[in-house]
């Protein structure tokens, strides 16, 4: 047989909100990769990437360690979105 098929990957176009910690972000070349791939395929201008500040406990897995960070650029951007 031909053998499995492979789905072939299609650029996202809805907004979307790319979240990365900073240690993660500036210490990792295979991060950077995926988050500029991730921001190469996907087709909307309201596409932002956010890498959250160390200084300000942001770090971690998705920030989990300062929440309110996160959830303070996650929902200003969702407010942004949603007007524009």
């Amino acid at each position: 047989g031909a053998g499995p098929r492979r789905r072939r990957r299609r650029a996202a176009r809805r907004p979307t909100l790319l979240l990365c910690p900073q240690e993660e972000y500036d210490g990792d070349e295979v991060v950077r990769e995926w988050e500029r791939d991730a921001m190469a395929r996907i087709d909307h201008p309201r596409t932002q990437q956010i890498v959250l500040p160390q200084d300000l406990a942001a770090g971690g897995h998705i920030g989990a360690p300062n929440v309110t960070v996160v959830a303070r650029d996650a929902f200003d951007w969702l407010d942004e979105t949603l007007e524009g």
